[in-house]
């Protein structure tokens, strides 16, 4: 009979103390300041794991703001029955990275660049063997 005088509560605002599986549900309702505490919690750490990865450092800046605006459109895709939320958040720049690697456009930091001797490049190349990134090595270019 007052469900008309009923308000509507909104859930408490997200913190660094929320979890990442309700701030991407917030990120999903639209709340821009769950967005930012993921970003904060998620992106010194996704840069330095990128940056292992790939030595251009614009190829990781891209993949990173990639990363977080693909979390803005797609938090509501994610579901915590299918896996932790940092995981989920974590295969994003790791897609975007390989991408953007194996484009045709890119070109390897090592191809032809002055400030790489042989040297370093054999020292990136074989960090990148390691970890198992060899075949992107082989398509760079």
């Amino acid at each position: 009979m007052y469900r008309f005088f009923a308000r509507r509560r909104d859930s408490a605002p997200p913190g660094p103390d929320s979890d990442d599986a309700d701030l991407l549900a917030a990120v999903a309702a639209g709340r821009v300041e769950a967005l930012r505490v993921l970003h904060r919690r998620h992106a010194p750490w996704l840069r330095a794991r990128l940056a292992r990865r790939c030595a251009d450092p614009d190829v990781v800046d891209d993949a990173l703001q990639d990363t977080f605006v693909a979390v803005w459109r797609g938090a509501a895709g994610y579901s915590p029955a299918r896996g932790d939320a940092a995981a989920w958040i974590w295969t994003i720049p790791v897609r975007r990275l390989v991408t953007v690697l194996r484009g045709r456009g890119h070109r390897w930091i090592g191809d032809g660049h002055p400030s790489l001797s042989g040297r370093c490049w054999q020292r990136c190349a074989d960090k990148a063997w390691e970890t198992g990134w060899a075949g992107l090595l082989s398509k760079g270019g």
